[in-house]
């Protein structure tokens, strides 16, 4: 029987093979989950892009009969890029959890330094930006751009109908102008 194969005295329960094997399996599936990230946050990317890419095709056109559909479609970029955003959360969790069960089953390993460490948080070397923070950030321009456009729309929706124009700005300005509000703005006491 080999060291790799033997357990030492009080060492772990488990038998050195299955461990070593347990230990292949959470490398394969850390592979797995780092090429997922990032075929994911491409097509978060892409996704998110074409949208954009669409809504300002749109907004360049001179007449104003598409503007509903520019909104909805700055609309439909900001939802993008809000659940884009919120699934690079979700899937850096499933990372993490991965990862942290690798360096568990190195560390019951005793493997020390030949252990995988992959990224800098399981190692020394530091980066100054991460690639999910750039990613979401971004996200996150995309989506202000998108909810800009979006704004420039109904501006341009407003301004193109003088009945809501007329109607609609009037009508906010009386209600905000003559609204008894049915509480106090402040605990009586």
């Amino acid at each position: 029987m080999s060291a790799v194969e033997r357990n030492a005295p009080g060492e772990d329960p488990l038998a050195r093979p299955e461990l070593l094997e347990l230990y292949k399996i959470a490398i394969d599936e850390y592979r797995f989950q780092v090429a997922l990230n990032s075929k994911r946050e491409q097509y978060y990317l892409a996704t998110n892009a074409a949208i954009l890419t669409v809504g300002a095709g749109l907004l360049r056109l001179e007449s104003n009969q598409g503007l509903f559909l520019t909104a909805c479609v700055f609309l439909a970029g900001l939802g993008a890029s809000v659940v884009s955003t919120m699934g690079m959360r979700t899937q850096k969790g499933y990372y993490r959890a991965t990862a942290d069960r690798m360096v568990l089953l190195g560390a019951r390993l005793g493997l020390g330094e030949l252990a995988m460490r992959a990224t800098p948080r399981f190692s020394t070397q530091r980066r100054w930006i991460r690639m999910t923070t750039s990613t979401t950030a971004l996200l996150a321009g995309i989506g202000v751009i998108d909810s800009l456009g979006f704004l420039n729309t109904v501006f341009r929706i407003v301004a193109s109908s003088p009945w809501i124009s007329l109607g609609i700005l009037p009508a906010i300005t009386l209600s905000l102008r003559f609204h008894r509000p049915s509480f106090p703005p402040f605990p009586l006491g």
